[in-house]
């Protein structure tokens, strides 16, 4: 197709994931379907490759399912059989006289990682009673969400939706002081927590205005639950660096993670749920509701 870069191999300069510079090598990839539909400026394709190789330059530094690891040098991946699925959804100007689609590009901030600068909570109620404060949030695995069912109700300005995320990783910087489960906790330093097989249920209430002459949406609360499969977590500089009572403790709390979770659950609903209401709004801030739901 003319004006497109060679893709035999994939060049790509840079990926910021700590992996550098490298080449992707796109072996035969086969069209399974396209479905276009101009009315609506959307098309949807399915693609399958049987292998991909990818070569690259990298640095690393950090921990993989609490496994020290640190490197740099020449990286070397395979992966076959890959199936995937693209929903593209346009948008149409003019150019030399005919009408062209270009991409919406959301504006979304990078969610692989997702940094979040603060996030200050404070328990103050039954079996946990804590105020925490986590810096330099950095999460790794949101861009692997899986989308399990859409509900729009535009009448009501609602819509639901229903995610699986397989892992989540989570390191900040942290200040935390109470008890959990009646235990006392103190500390300041480096957490790590790794969580799998996550489910969530969201539902977004809306409010409409007027931008530019079209509708959109502001989104002006958020509900939410969630359930883990599994988590484990990591402090290091409990109890003023005291190892032997640091290691007791952060063996507590894998130990009874699903207890702390569930003490925690209520105020975990509420930070998720203000997070995701900022990033949505910068989709339906940005976008009218004909642009996003087309008739």
């Amino acid at each position: 197709m003319p004006g497109l870069p060679p893709c035999e191999p994939l060049v790509i300069p840079e990926l910021i994931m700590n992996q550098g510079s490298g080449a992707v090598n796109v072996h035969a990839y086969l069209v399974k379907a396209v479905r276009l539909d101009l009315d609506k400026k959307r098309i949807r394709v399915k693609i399958e490759l049987p292998r991909l190789q990818l070569n690259a330059d990298y640095v690393i530094n950090g921990r993989i399912l609490m496994m020290p690891i640190s490197g740099a040098g020449k990286s070397e991946g395979n992966y076959t059989d890959i199936a995937a699925s693209l929903i593209l959804q346009a948008e149409p100007f003019q150019a030399g006289g005919r009408e062209v689609l270009r991409m919406l590009r959301l504006g979304l901030p990078p969610c692989e990682p997702l940094v979040i600068p603060e996030l200050i909570m404070n328990q103050g109620s039954g079996a946990v009673n804590v105020q925490s404060i986590y810096r330099n949030i950095t999460i790794f695995g949101p861009s692997a969400y899986l989308v399990k069912a859409v509900r729009l109700d535009l009448d009501k300005k609602r819509i639901r939706v229903k995610i699986e995320l397989p892992r989540l990783q989570l390191n900040a910087d942290y200040v935390i002081n109470g008890r959990i489960l009646m235990m006392p906790i103190s500390g300041a330093g480096k957490s790590e927590g790794n969580y799998t097989d996550i489910a969530a249920s969201l539902i977004l209430q809306a409010e409409p205005f007027q931008a530019g002459g079209r509708e959109h949406l502001h989104i002006s609360q958020v509900f939410t639950d969630f359930s883990i499969g599994h988590a484990s977590l990591y402090l290091s500089g409990l109890f003023d660096g005291d190892l032997e009572l640091g290691r007791a403790m952060n063996e507590f709390l894998n130990e009874n993670w699903r207890n702390v979770a569930a003490e925690m659950k209520p105020i975990l609903e509420e930070t998720i749920a203000e997070l995701f209401r900022k990033y949505a709004n910068v989709i339906f801030h940005k976008y009218s509701v004909d642009q996003l739901f087309p008739e």
